[in-house]
């Protein structure tokens, strides 16, 4: 893959690699046409190497709601599928998150879990210290 990483360079679009899985980050004022651009030439790189991508397990981001939409609607060629936008996801134990606010769908699904598991908790016939080892 170096020889990817060095045209993602040229490119000026920051690119890391863990095991199977890519990231690309744009910036700047052309972010989205040079995303777009490296995204393409990612694709065709992978399929040259006889890697296969699967539209269904990527996902794109952005903080811009024009280029959301675009990126939407998007059918990617060397592809020929859409790949998915999202608000927000966690990669490596890590957060990602687009909203530009402290909501996102992936805290909210936890808390919401974490309340559930201590309602049923709650109904369990144990002893205080019991219930205290418990949480």
């Amino acid at each position: 893959m170096r020889p990817w990483l060095i045209e993602m360079r040229r490119r000026n679009i920051t690119a890391k690699i863990l095991a199977d899985d890519v990231i690309l980050i744009a910036k700047g004022d052309h972010m989205l046409r040079g995303f777009s651009e490296a995204l393409e030439a990612t694709h065709r790189y992978l399929h040259d190497m006889g890697a296969i991508v699967a539209p269904t397990k990527s996902l794109n981001f952005t903080s811009s709601k024009a280029a959301k939409t675009w990126l939407a609607d998007t059918t990617w060629i060397a592809i020929n599928a859409k790949i998915k936008v999202v608000n927000d996801l966690r990669y490596l134990g890590g957060h990602i998150s687009t909203n530009g606010n402290m909501h996102n769908s992936t805290l909210n699904d936890r808390l919401s879990n974490g309340i559930d598991q201590l309602h049923k908790h709650r109904d369990l016939p144990a002893s205080h210290e019991d219930n205290t080892n418990i949480i």
